[in-house]
């Protein structure tokens, strides 16, 4: 019953369902590579790139008295946030299938604990 989604093919980033867990294979960021049970998972979202305003007003801060790179809008990029086993994770997206990425955090939202899921208004 696994069920594979490939959301980067270059760097190759996989997300592997199974009954009672998941599997993250992230071929550049190793340190995300692992196994995650569905029972442990309090929290799972796709975060949208945003900016990221205090680190903003830090570099304009910086750009009145450093000339060059301080002084520019700061972002956060487009990832997959996780708490998980009460520690947060982050899975770092680059060249990634929006849709494919949207589908699997719905489906494993669908295997959690539905005592963590949040409640939309």
């Amino acid at each position: 019953m696994k069920k594979e989604y490939i959301l980067s093919k270059s760097p190759p980033l996989k997300i592997i369902l199974d009954k009672n867990q998941f599997e993250i294979i992230n071929k550049q960021y190793t340190e995300e590579n692992g196994v995650y049970l569905y029972s442990k998972l309090y929290d799972i979202k796709f975060q949208e790139k945003s900016t990221d305003h205090s680190s903003t007003v830090i570099s304009f801060i910086l750009g009145i008295f450093i000339p060059g790179r301080a002084g520019r809008k700061m972002n956060y990029r487009e990832n997959i946030f996780m708490n998980y086993n009460g520690r947060p994770k982050k899975v770092m997206l680059m060249d990634f299938d929006k849709l494919n990425v949207i589908e699997v955090i719905a489906q494993i939202q669908k295997k959690m604990n539905p005592k963590y899921l949040r409640k939309i208004n």
